[in-house]
């Protein structure tokens, strides 16, 4: 994706990719994510791997952890065999890390999944947990992934049963990452935030103030909220 004149030469370097998209590649590497590179790469989105070649192996390749560092945006999609891999997993410890080091952003989508199984490693994941929890050799990183599992799905996302079909789920992600990026892109330009969102009462906070935050998020438009700026979902859960 071309970069606007306004971006420092330092960060047209560091970024080699506009997305990372990190999945579970019998579940969803010939569908859903397949499609999504696709509209990525339609609208110009970089991302390391192309819809072609979708299903690569369990265990990323050396390859992997440079792509991962040098990628502005990270998507996850959460599907019931996401937590099968251990590599997976580990990939998700890695992105966040970056985010909190690095200040890339990351966005949970939620395939067929329970955000609130993934939140608390239950359903699927927790099958997943049960064989790494018997293995002596996962044991000492298994609070890791769980932790980085709670701490992904805690990020405001998508979660495909508030959508029509599979399709309008992948325009709207795809259209949040395309503004997000021109937003990085001319950020030197830009104040702090774009509004300030003053309400009272937790009848708001629970319902329609969540739900603007949202969609305010998505949009790209920055926003202080109720005295702390908001950028994890860790108040307001998506279930």
């Amino acid at each position: 994706m071309a970069v606007s004149s306004s971006s420092s030469v330092s960060d047209v370097r560091r970024w080699k990719y506009d997305v990372f998209v990190s999945f579970g590649h019998q579940d969803t590497g010939r569908d859903f994510v397949s499609h999504l590179i696709r509209a990525f790469n339609q609208k110009s989105i970089s991302t390391p791997v192309d819809a072609e070649g979708i299903c690569r192996d369990d265990c990323p390749s050396e390859e992997l952890p440079d792509a991962v560092q040098h990628s502005r945006l990270f998507i996850v999609v959460f599907s019931k065999g996401y937590a099968d891999s251990r590599c997976r997993l580990e990939e998700l410890v890695q992105m966040l890390n970056c985010v909190d080091k690095n200040n890339q952003k990351l966005l949970p989508v939620f395939y067929r999944v329970d955000p609130s199984d993934v939140r608390r490693a239950t359903g699927a994941f927790a099958e997943a947990f049960q064989k790494y929890e018997c293995n002596r050799v996962d044991e000492e990183e298994v609070p890791r992934w769980r932790s980085a599992l709670t701490s992904a799905s805690n990020y405001f996302g998508w979660y495909l049963p508030y959508y029509r079909n599979e399709a309008d789920v992948i325009e709207e992600i795809v259209q949040s990452v395309f503004d997000k990026l021109i937003c990085f892109s001319s950020y030197g330009s830009r104040r702090k935030y774009d509004v300030f969102l003053n309400f009272r009462g937790t009848d708001t906070r629970k319902s329609f103030v969540v739900h603007l935050y949202k969609a305010l998020y998505l949009k790209v438009i920055n926003t202080f909220m109720d005295g702390e700026e908001l950028e994890k979902a860790t108040a307001f859960r998506i279930s």
